[in-house]
């Protein structure tokens, strides 16, 4: 059908260098170009108790209007840093399909930490590239 979905995200915002993300409340998902056979998915969760109580996201592509549902990884973060994932998907190149992402809970600085954000916070998710090859 060709119609682009962009859910389960707040607006964007950039890292203190200039590099744009967005928070996923508790899934995101947004439609991809697969442009080249390697997916970078940079993410960042910041759960001030990551640590005693890890943060389990799992990361899907999705064809055909969620007809068909590819689980890529299931990842445990248990650290407050930005990191990259890499996926091998050479046999989705040239379509477009959705990235989802589902986080398995979320957090609300305005109640944690008492500053003035109500959202309730999964994950960030950088900007996503493409390459032809692991490095």
């Amino acid at each position: 059908l060709g119609i682009k979905q962009d859910f389960g995200f707040y607006q964007l915002e950039k890292t203190s260098d200039g590099r744009p993300f967005r928070w996923t409340r508790s899934y995101g998902g947004t439609t991809l170009r697969i442009e080249k056979p390697v997916m970078e998915v940079p993410l960042l969760a910041t759960h001030p108790d990551i640590e005693e109580k890890p943060v389990k996201v799992k990361i899907y592509l999705i064809k055909d209007f969620f007809k068909e549902k590819k689980l890529l990884k299931e990842l445990v973060l248990t650290r407050n840093v930005w990191q990259t994932y890499r996926f091998e998907i050479p046999e989705e190149v040239g379509q477009e399909e959705i990235l989802l992402i589902e986080v398995s809970r979320t957090w609300v600085p305005q109640k944690i930490l008492g500053v003035p954000d109500p959202r309730r916070l999964g994950v960030a998710l950088g900007e996503i590239q493409f390459s032809e090859a692991f490095p």
